[in-house]
């Protein structure tokens, strides 16, 4: 099984679901997000990638990056860009998913 950016978009919707269900699972998540997937889906997630969870209210955000991250000198260039989910993930440089 490989880490597909639709792969990521459906366990994260599982993730999220289970995590507004269970504050014992929200908790964990939040804690050690990459194991918490880990033992949730039973694959692993490929070395480099984190995964950043933000809490909002009651529900979750997560970021799910490959460590290749830009810097604020990069973003201020490209500050006004577009880039949907697919299309970075596409190109490697990870995926925002949003509630």
């Amino acid at each position: 099984m490989e880490w597909t950016s639709e792969k990521i978009n459906e366990v994260y919707a599982q993730v999220k679901e289970k995590a507004a269900q269970d504050p014992a699972f929200r908790e964990k998540f939040c804690k050690d997000p990459v194991k918490t997937v880990e033992e949730f889906t039973g694959l692993a997630v490929p070395a480099g990638y984190s995964i950043q969870v933000i809490e909002k209210g009651d529900g979750i955000d997560a970021v799910y990056t490959n460590g290749e991250l830009l810097s604020d000198e990069e973003l201020d260039q490209v500050a006004g860009g577009s880039c949907g989910a697919n299309a970075c993930a596409a190109q490697g440089t990870g995926v925002n998913v949003n509630k």
